[in-house]
């Protein structure tokens, strides 16, 4: 694994408050009733910015799984100088909520200015980008309400003027999740 994407995970996950003592909670109380309980399968709404977001915009999500599991989101929104954003991916959840996300879509805008024609040129980026977040929501039965957050980096294919054609990536959302 590269430094920087090994920076950017350890990172998020000490910014969420995660850490190995939360993992020893979860075998240390085996008979505890909301440990047992959770199930992990849910439909999730949410609206945000970022990239699973297609820029300003919504998203839809499908979890499976228990404590681990796996999903799939798509989501559409407003992308600045671009007609629509749009992105999909797959989610693998390590635990609970926690998130590896591999996407394809909308990333980024770029822009050129070009003064001796008092111009300006706008390249729409797209691409592959990975992050690492979480789903964080509350609520007792079958609905929660919360957050997503997110952080990585996309490699914009068509990328004209940033040459090393890496971006950083994020979300933050507000959610809804729906108990199946």
């Amino acid at each position: 694994m590269k430094p920087s994407i090994l920076l950017i995970t350890l990172s998020l996950l000490s910014i969420i408050g995660f850490s190995g003592n939360e993992l020893n909670a979860q075998y240390s109380n085996l008979d505890d009733p909301s440990i047992r309980a959770y199930k992990g399968k849910y439909i999730l709404v949410g609206t945000g910015i970022g990239w699973s977001y297609g820029g300003i915009g919504l998203k839809i999500q499908w979890r499976g799984g228990g404590n681990q599991g796996i999903g799939f989101h798509i989501g559409a929104g407003y992308a600045p100088d671009s007609p629509m954003g749009v992105s999909a991916g797959l989610k693998f959840f390590p635990y609970r909520g926690l998130y590896m996300n591999a996407q394809f879509g909308y990333g980024a805008a770029e822009y050129e200015s070009n003064t001796e024609y008092d111009s300006e040129e706008v390249n729409i980026v797209y691409g592959p980008s990975f992050l690492v977040g979480g789903d964080f929501n509350w609520g007792k039965g079958k609905t929660g309400f919360g957050f997503n957050v997110g952080l990585g980096v996309m490699y914009g294919i068509n990328a004209k003027f940033f040459e090393e054609h890496i971006f950083p990536a994020f979300d933050f959302g507000l959610i809804i999740r729906f108990a199946l």
